[in-house]
């Protein structure tokens, strides 16, 4: 499965996103059991930001971006990742595998910390929340 650190954790910048990565962690863990009396591995990857089109071909993106600090992860670290998530027999089912730049980390099931690292985040987002909040400030969302 692929889900995202956003699953992790919560963001009132994409709070449907966050959601939908809980649920996909939520239902890999719940179909651990499976590898230990089937033989079915269901493990879950959360990449947190890669560099791909997703993120650079957006403008609306790029500019929370800040390219002399921010770091990106790799498509190739996330396939790595996926790879070891299937083949290393310590990925047992229900697995979570978090992963940034040059790093992957197990997110444990209770007392995770929260993500962590190079390429988890953007150092822009700050701004985009206060533009979330000065949107819901003008007159038509909740200010007569």
């Amino acid at each position: 499965m692929i889900s995202s650190v956003a699953g992790e954790g919560a963001s009132l910048l994409v709070p449907i996103y966050c959601a939908s990565k809980h649920a996909i962690i939520g239902f890999t863990r719940s179909l651990a059991a499976l590898d230990e009396k089937f033989g079915i591995r269901v493990n879950a990857c959360c990449p947190g930001i890669i560099k791909t089109p997703l993120w650079t071909d957006n403008p609306d993106k790029m500019k929370y971006v800040d390219q002399k600090k921010d770091v990106w992860a790799t498509p190739e670290e996330v396939a790595e990742a996926m790879l070891k998530l299937v083949e290393d027999e310590d990925m047992v089912g229900g697995t979570i595998l978090e992963v940034g730049h040059e790093q992957t980390r197990i997110v444990p099931m209770l007392n995770n910390p929260g993500p962590k690292g190079a390429a988890i985040s953007v150092s822009g987002t700050p701004g985009l929340i206060d533009g979330v909040f000065e949107s819901l400030s003008e007159e038509g969302w909740g200010k007569p």
